[in-house]
């Protein structure tokens, strides 16, 4: 642990670390309109091409078990930038579809 984290105070119980405003695999998303849409964690990432320029698709998953598939702006619209990360797979045994 470094300086810096150690200043920062403990991790949550549920994180792994620190997202520091980065959009990174199990990133919370904490939501900015509740009407809109619930916190979330992004759970996948892949690339596509849009407007003949390769952009970053982030994958979703709110705690209601709604998956969304949303560029850097519409993250950036809907969320506050992430400061935890959780593990994926604990993201999708909590918030993921149910049999």
């Amino acid at each position: 642990m470094t300086e810096e984290e150690m200043m920062e105070g403990p991790l949550p119980e549920w994180a792994v670390g620190r997202a520091k405003g980065e959009l990174v695999l199990g990133a919370q998303l904490p939501t900015r309109d509740g009407r809109r849409c619930g916190n979330a964690h992004i759970v996948d990432r892949y690339t596509t091409m849009l407007l003949d320029k390769a952009q970053f698709i982030w994958v979703v998953l709110t705690d209601a078990g709604t998956t969304m598939r949303l560029t850097d702006g519409e993250v950036a619209e809907l969320f506050h930038p992430p400061v935890w990360v959780s593990d994926v797979n604990d993201v999708w045994r909590k918030f993921g579809p149910r049999e």
